[in-house]
């Protein structure tokens, strides 16, 4: 598969690589496509006295939204970073590969594997990471077997609180927001995937843990770094195919969710008690769902599978499948209805208590068209439908961040461009409203260079990231640029 933002390689490389390259479409990176939270208990978040509402903002919204991954930030229009007043630019020093931001900081890791972080409130710089591990020189990317590939095994950054959690050489760090300097460390493993972040569940922190026996999760004492437990994920011995991101992905506050090698499993996280794994539906074959992820969404989990079809000139089309489970111990609840017209190049970007949202894109499928799609939940009706400009002219790519919904808005960005529309409370869509970005780099020429052996991230155009925090959206470039613009609306 293929998708925007990365053209067709000029040789024709092994299938394994080819895997990747899907990956990397589903994943959002290196394509058009690519791709907070409220205390338990607690209702929508709201202002505190005197605006900005600071107050309100815990946990981080990430690349998926917040710590559920449903893609939904859990924060209002009235909610902001601290001090934060008017837009404002800032600067990465180096292409980002994963960010997070919350009330004080916006944190990404760069290319190189290091972090940087940026005032949430201005933009000025606040402060950089390095782990001091050997780097070995080698870009972040995918080899010929497909395997994920970043220096030092740095993971994406989460934010929480006062805090910035990461991964890297083999340690797990807890971070001060502001200053970055260490609270603590712990032993624990290194990025599986693309999208690896340590979790944070109540007084917990949830990281992957190297093993001589494989794969495991890890609950650590946010407070002191302590290690709880550890729960296996998968065994050492497994094939290429079969290997994944076996980190947690994502909370409902209650459950800790995390990858296995036989489908996603939900952990109580006070001692790690296994409450289920979620298994392949009526529809299915195996009872192996075949997800490598997992969405939450009020009493339900969501995941995607992939069928392979006829379309493509290579093989590699496929049709998506959005398979529904009950949250907490994650019993089969069939699959959601979705329009056939859309199945196909089509990924889950996100949804809400209504609506699912699609990303749709395939270089190799002339008949699926760039663009986002809306959903009800409900009937898998089609509510809206948007078409990407990818390529505005011969020679240039436009890449498109992964879409997110906040305060009752789907967002989304291209390197020029906001884009929102209205959620209706009816369940009907408002119209597309186009927002021009100051500072916004643009269009760039599309990347050229031999991926038969490797897809390198650092030369590839990455899409922008699009992290509103509430009425604040943080919107970071591929070169760096970083602009924060208020909400539209």
């Amino acid at each position: 598969t293929q998708g925007p933002g990365l053209p067709p390689p000029a040789h024709r490389p092994r299938r394994a690589l080819w895997a990747a390259l899907a990956a990397l479409v589903l994943l959002g990176a290196a394509t058009g496509g690519y791709l907070g939270w409220r205390e338990r208990g607690g209702g929508p978040a709201e202002a505190s006295p005197g605006g900005g509402g600071a107050a309100a903002i815990v946990a981080g919204v990430g690349e998926k939204g917040g710590p559920d991954a449903s893609g939904t930030v859990p924060y209002g229009r009235d909610v902001r970073p601290a001090g934060w007043k008017k837009p404002w630019r800032g600067k990465f020093a180096e292409p980002p590969l994963g960010c997070s931001a919350g009330r004080d900081v916006l944190v990404c890791r760069l290319i190189d594997g290091t972090y940087e972080a940026l005032s949430a409130a201005d933009g000025h710089h606040m402060w950089t990471f390095d782990s001091g591990q050997e780097m070995s020189g080698r870009q972040a990317g995918y080899g010929p077997s497909g395997a994920f590939f970043m220096p030092a095994g740095a993971t994406v950054p989460t934010v929480y609180d006062d805090t910035v959690l990461l991964a890297v050489g083999g340690r797990l760090h807890s971070l001060d927001a502001r200053t970055g300097k260490g609270r603590w460390e712990a032993r624990s493993g290194g990025a599986l995937a693309l999208e690896s972040a340590p979790l944070v569940v109540g007084d917990r922190v949830f990281a992957a843990a190297s093993a001589d026996e494989g794969a495991e999760l890890a609950a650590y004492d946010r407070g002191t770094g302590a290690e709880k437990w550890r729960k296996r994920l998968a065994q050492e011995d497994i094939a290429m195919a079969q290997k994944g991101n076996f980190w947690p992905v994502a909370t409902d506050g209650k459950v800790v969710y995390a990858i296995g090698l036989d489908g996603p499993k939900a952990f109580r996280p006070e001692d790690g008690r296994l409450l289920g794994t979620a298994g392949g539906d009526a529809g299915q074959e195996s009872v192996n769902s075949g997800c490598a992820d997992l969405r939450v969404r009020g009493t339900s989990a969501f995941c995607t599978t992939f069928v392979p079809n006829d379309e493509g000139d290579h093989g590699f089309g496929k049709d998506v499948a959005v398979l529904r489970f009950t949250a907490g111990d994650l019993r089969t609840r069939g699959r959601l209805e979705l329009d056939a017209g859309l199945v196909s190049g089509a990924t889950l970007s996100a949804l809400d208590d209504r609506v699912i949202v699609l990303t749709r894109g395939d270089e190799y499928v002339e008949s699926v068209p760039d663009e986002i799609a809306v959903v009800s939940q409900e009937d898998g009706r089609t509510l809206g439908r948007f078409p990407l400009t990818l390529h505005p002219e011969k020679g240039m790519s436009n890449p498109v961040s992964v879409p997110l919904i906040v305060a009752d808005t789907l967002v989304w960005a291209d390197t020029s461009t906001l884009y929102t529309v209205v959620l209706r409370p009816d369940g009907t869509l408002g119209p597309l409203r186009r927002t021009e970005v100051p500072g916004a780099p643009g269009p760039s020429a599309t990347p050229d260079y031999d991926r038969a052996q490797s897809i390198e991230l650092g030369k590839e155009l990455l899409p922008p990231r699009v992290l509103p925090v509430g009425g604040a959206v943080h919107i970071v470039y591929d070169d760096g640029t970083t602009v924060s613009v208020r909400l539209p609306g």
